[in-house]
């Protein structure tokens, strides 16, 4: 579903995926990705918001290189998308400021 299905599709497929994301789905995923990735864009979005999955691949295999982006993003390494900002900036972004 992930690789050739319409965007939509991919999209709610990544998002229900990656919060699943036990050590099957994420062996599942890596499989994907490794038969055919020339056409993994959804399944490295996916993988891409798992925290964990740096504990499944290595800094020096090719497919982290197209990880690391997303994983910059997680809220783990990005404070502004914590949760507990998320209500202060939601805030600041409605004001009318002129």
């Amino acid at each position: 579903m992930l690789m050739n299905s319409s965007d939509r599709k991919r999209a709610a497929a990544s998002e229900v995926l990656q919060k699943i994301r036990t050590k099957e789905t994420i062996s599942l995923l890596l499989d994907a990705y490794q038969k055919s990735p020339k056409q993994s864009a959804g399944v490295i979005a996916t993988l891409g918001r798992i925290p964990e999955i740096n504990d499944y691949v290595s800094t020096t295999d090719d497919l982290y290189s197209y990880l690391e982006p997303f994983q910059i993003l997680l809220s783990k390494e990005n404070w502004l998308a914590d949760e507990s900002m998320r209500d202060g900036i939601n805030f600041l972004l409605k004001q009318n400021i002129y």
